[in-house]
């Protein structure tokens, strides 16, 4: 088990009237009704990259991704026949267009929640991932899906946002978590935000690199989906984040906490 993260120690220390059973924290105690909408809250809570691992009674769990509201990846499940046989759930990307992993998903929830013993979970931080270009599945479209009610954040619970059709969208979209960015067409620029010692540093980027950046295109994405983004420099400062669509090239320049926002926008590109 990956030891448990400071910040995670603060707030379970700051929590009161929380139980603890083995270090892990309790949300239901006995009643399988109220498994699923508890599991949906924890992701809908769950903002940077975590990985949770929910426990029904002794002999039932299962760990799962989550980051932005969003479930991202199914890590295991114990027993294995928890999963469904025929399908392919584990350790890799989920998305709310996969009909058959959705359907998939939904079973094996209802068969962990069935078991109706008591529900805990234990959170670590989740391993590193630079493709952030999968989709991952909203709470609330995993709420319609499981067919359970769970009151879930207003962030949550608003209305599907119109699409946005191009990449200035997309950056507009972003507003203050980009510190600089810069939108290509070729060699044309088609916008750029930032000072000007930023902006061509970027275009320089954009132009110099351009092969190393396909490379790492090819390398993250098996297939020819023309809309695609990916993380090109990580650190504890700023990200570097390239996005492609149709035949333009986005570089943002963000900060770290600021990626939950860019992903979640991301899905509303259209593709």
């Amino acid at each position: 088990m990956k030891s448990e993260n400071l910040l995670d120690r603060i707030s379970r220390i700051a929590e009161t009237g929380t139980t603890y059973k083995q270090g892990r924290r309790v949300l239901t105690e006995g009643n399988s009704t109220a498994i699923l909408p508890a599991m949906l809250q924890e992701i809908d809570e769950t903002i940077l990259a975590r990985e949770l691992t929910f426990h029904n009674g002794a002999d039932n769990s299962i760990t799962l991704v989550a980051k932005g509201r969003r479930l991202w990846r199914i890590c295991g499940a114990t027993p294995k026949n928890l999963i469904p046989k025929g399908t392919d759930l584990v350790a890799v990307n989920l998305s709310a267009d996969d009909d058959a992993a959705m359907d998939a998903l939904a079973k094996l929830m209802h068969k962990f929640a069935n078991a109706g013993k008591a529900l805990s979970v234990s959170i670590s931080e989740a391993a590193p991932d630079s493709d952030y270009s999968a989709m991952g599945i909203a709470v609330r479209g995993l709420r319609e899906t499981w067919g359970v009610t769970a009151v879930l954040s207003p962030a949550a619970d608003t209305d599907i946002p119109a699409p946005l059709r191009t990449l200035q969208e997309f950056v507009d979209a972003l507003s203050d978590g980009v510190l600089a960015s810069a939108v290509m067409a070729g060699d044309d620029m088609v916008s750029s935000t930032g000072s000007d010692k930023q902006i061509k540093l970027l275009t320089d980027l954009i132009n110099d690199q351009s092969s190393g950046i396909d490379a790492e295109f090819k390398k993250l994405h098996k297939t020819d989906n023309t809309k695609r983004l990916i993380a090109l420099n990580r650190d504890s400062k700023y990200f570097i984040i390239c996005a492609r669509k149709d035949n333009q090239t986005a570089l943002i320049v963000s900060k770290p906490e600021e990626i939950p926002n860019i992903v979640s926008t991301w899905q509303q590109v259209e593709k």
